[in-house]
């Protein structure tokens, strides 16, 4: 497909549908062309088939089906959106004249030869866009308000005209384009919009279009995918946009949307099915890391200062460096999950201020989460008798943040006067996701 078709597209529609005739143009040259008051389509006052013009597109909507359907085949733009579309056939709806000959071209034409349905090269004038010749810029003698009534009329005609309904079955009728459908891991196909809701971050999912068809058999069918993300994710659409299944993988929380559209070996467009899915945070393992603090400079040797880090579970596990096993590690109960500790302290001035644990798979529920004055001796010496020879307060900072979940870092702060003080957090995971830190 040729470069060119977004730029071209509204030019293209402008012919088809003559949008920017002056109206009284059109009057003029409707009632020099049938003197008896006439539209082009015949009486005026037929009645129309309102079912019909509801529910099928006329030839002009489809060729605006046409012209989206190719944007966003290989070598297009993309630009064009579904905002676009909705004004295209507004355009045709409301056109005083529409040139059948163009829209056609369109429907039967192959994207890559769109440009040469305008008759211009690509290049396209104000002076090309009126069907027929050069209409009078003034219009008739008489009373505006019989002007108007012509022009109503000759819309109405326009709107019933026969030859339309046999351009509709002859050219992407309703009931002979394609319909677009995907089956979501092999499931049951959809043809229609689907919302998903509480897929977790990092989910891989396969769409597959094979299961679309077309009722009058213009096989093969071509695919065109399209994908909306989060402004940070980087998930795409494997192995491309044009492929018969498709899979992607929804690395960042937020709103997803995928969708498929096809079209039949005559050009001919099918609807769009969207799947909506909406991404949460997932918590493959919590993070935490303990530092105190005991001055400016390295502790001294003598300084047994230490505070603990403690978690405990849903089902009354309890984890600190008093209860971890030889790999460092708690097995909680019922699923809970487990904690691997890979740094903590025995003092300060023996083995540093800081702790560092991971609750791995944790299970969904409550969970507390403590700071513990577990020693406030900061001058410590070994007589006959070991003695405490002075204490002190430490202050402390407490990091928590969830792997695959960006932004869920927080940060605690507090201070701990004597040995026995204490600071607890009450920690909620709901649905993969962990609830801001709540004091207890």
């Amino acid at each position: 497909m040729k470069r060119a078709l977004y730029p071209m597209a509204w030019g293209l529609v402008l012919i088809l549908t003559c949008a920017a005739c002056d109206t009284s143009s059109d009057e003029t040259a409707s009632d020099a062309d049938h003197p008896d008051g006439d539209s082009l389509g015949g009486d005026a006052d037929a009645d129309i088939d309102e079912t019909t013009l509801d529910n099928e597109p006329t030839l002009c909507e489809t060729a605006c089906e046409k012209l989206l359907f190719c944007d966003h085949q290989e070598g297009g733009t993309g630009a064009l959106t579904d905002d676009w579309l909705a004004g295209c056939k507004t355009q045709c709806r409301e056109a005083d004249t529409i040139n059948e000959e163009v829209a056609a071209c369109l429907v039967e034409s192959e994207c890559a030869d769109l440009r040469d349905c305008s008759g211009t090269d690509g290049d396209i004038e104000a002076d090309s866009l009126v069907d027929g010749d050069e209409a009078d810029p003034d219009p008739p003698d008489g009373d505006a308000d019989a002007a108007t009534e012509d022009e109503t009329a000759d819309e109405a005609d326009d709107l019933e005209d026969g030859d339309i309904e046999e351009d509709l079955a002859a050219f992407c009728g309703e009931a002979d384009k394609p319909v677009a459908r995907v089956a979501l891991d092999r499931q049951i196909p959809v043809e229609f919009d689907v919302y998903l809701e509480g897929i977790s971050a990092g989910t891989q999912m396969a769409f597959s279009g094979d299961v679309s068809y077309d009722p009058d058999e213009d096989y093969p069918l071509t695919y065109a995918w399209t994908l909306q993300r989060p402004e940070d994710a980087s998930g795409g659409i494997l192995p491309n946009n044009e492929a018969s299944a498709v899979s992607t993988t929804f690395d960042m929380p937020g709103e997803w949307a995928i969708s498929l559209r096809v079209a039949d070996s005559q050009g001919c467009p099918s609807n769009k099915v969207t799947i909506h899915i909406s991404v949460i945070p997932t918590c493959d393992a919590l993070n935490l890391v303990l530092t105190f603090n005991v001055g400016e400079g390295e502790p001294s040797p003598y300084d047994q200062r230490d505070v603990d880090l403690r978690v405990t579970s849903p089902h009354a596990g309890s984890c600190s460096d008093n209860t971890i096993n030889g790999d460092g590690a708690c097995l909680f109960p019922l699923g809970d999950g487990m904690v691997v500790m890979t740094q903590w302290s025995n003092g300060a001035g023996q083995s540093g201020t800081t702790e560092r644990m991971s609750i791995v798979s944790p299970a969904e529920g409550p969970w507390t989460v403590s700071v513990l004055y577990a020693n406030d001796c900061k001058s410590w010496f070994d007589f006959s008798i070991p003695s405490c020879l002075s204490a002190a307060g430490t202050d402390f900072r407490l990091e928590l943040w969830c792997e695959g979940s960006p932004g869920s870092r927080t940060v605690l702060t507090g201070t701990l006067q004597r040995a026995g003080d204490r600071m607890d957090w009450r920690l909620i995971i709901i649905d993969g996701e962990w609830r801001p830190p709540q004091p207890l």
